[in-house]
């Protein structure tokens, strides 16, 4: 297995396909985590199941997908969350790196089309014309 070091995670597992590539991977759990909610310390937390990610391609047309276990935390409250990462784009299925990305491609320094970014970042051109609306 090849070595793909993750901020906030640990890798278990690259799996490799003709036209694709699955990080596997689990959520660190933090030392601490505050309620959103009544703000008190949280100590019970879970694993959920993984949910995959839409990364940015690591190489050129090849889709790169993070299959993450993320950290659920249960509050004395009564509340239940999920543990904010820094490898995912809060509110889509798509890494901060695939969406720092499109923002990059939306400066459009190459003159792209909007369909040449969709290409490039290998996502669908809705999504490209959503991220210019600044709906993503």
């Amino acid at each position: 297995m090849e070595k793909i070091k993750l901020r906030g995670a640990q890798v278990v597992d690259v799996e490799k396909n003709v036209d694709s590539v699955y990080i596997i991977a689990k959520q660190n759990k933090p030392e601490k985590v505050i309620c959103p909610y009544c703000g008190a310390e949280v100590t019970r937390m879970r694993y959920t199941k993984a949910r995959t990610y839409k990364d940015s391609p690591i190489m050129y047309y090849m889709d790169t997908y993070l299959a993450l276990q993320r950290v659920e935390a249960k509050c004395q409250c009564g509340k239940s969350f999920t543990v904010p990462s820094a490898l995912v784009h809060e509110g889509s299925r798509m890494t901060g790196t695939l969406k720092s990305y499109i923002d990059f491609l939306l400066t459009n320094p190459y003159g792209l089309s909007n369909q040449e970014m969709a290409d490039e970042a290998g996502v669908s051109e809705k999504t490209i014309r959503r991220a210019k609306k600044g709906v993503l």
